[in-house]
């Protein structure tokens, strides 16, 4: 697999969890996934390089998003902050 060839954060709120960050492995490769990782609105593991050999495309391009998490926030205030994303 090939290593990372850029990696860019964005922040889309406030918060120190409300950021996207883009993995660009590939400028060849047009496949791109986004990631909204589990953890039932409470864990911050954000563990992007995990899903490359899940989505089984060596190269492919990940965008992940982060959000604020549980219990400093209510539901839906989770969903709100992907869709803003």
């Amino acid at each position: 697999m090939e290593d990372i060839s850029e990696e860019q954060e964005f922040k889309y709120g406030e918060h120190s969890l409300q950021k996207i960050k883009v993995f660009k492995y590939s400028s060849t490769n047009a496949s791109t996934y986004i990631y909204i990782h589990g953890g039932a609105w409470r864990d911050p593991s954000n563990t992007f390089d995990e899903m490359r050999p899940v989505l089984g495309i060596p190269n492919a391009n990940l965008i992940g998003i982060n959000y604020r998490l549980s219990p400093e926030i209510k539901h839906p205030e989770h969903l709100i902050d992907i869709l803003r994303a």
